[in-house]
């Protein structure tokens, strides 16, 4: 069974709108509460591209979805020196 593509959009907006808005709850957080910066740090993004349908000059169609999907992780270990780690996953149809 396939998933209506409006519903697939929509679902996909919500979880991008949460994601961003959690780092920024966090560090409203710490900076409320007088801590110091996180020495340690992470970021996670979703990123979807989507061209429609497209009817080409010589005949036939194309159309492709994309999906990037990162993790990323920061520790700094003193003023000089940080430490990190990176993932990703990239999808395409």
């Amino acid at each position: 069974m396939k998933t209506p593509r409006h519903f697939q959009s929509a679902f996909l907006i919500v979880l991008v709108c949460v994601l961003a808005a959690h780092p920024i709850q966090a560090a409203e957080q710490a900076k409320a509460s007088g801590q110091p910066p996180a020495r340690t740090r992470y970021t996670l993004s979703y990123t979807p591209l989507y061209q429609v349908s497209a009817d080409l000059d010589s005949g036939g169609s194309f159309d492709v979805q994309r999906h990037f999907l990162r993790f990323n992780t920061n520790h700094m270990i003193n003023r000089h020196w940080m430490v990190g780690l990176g993932l990703r996953f990239d999808y395409e149809k």
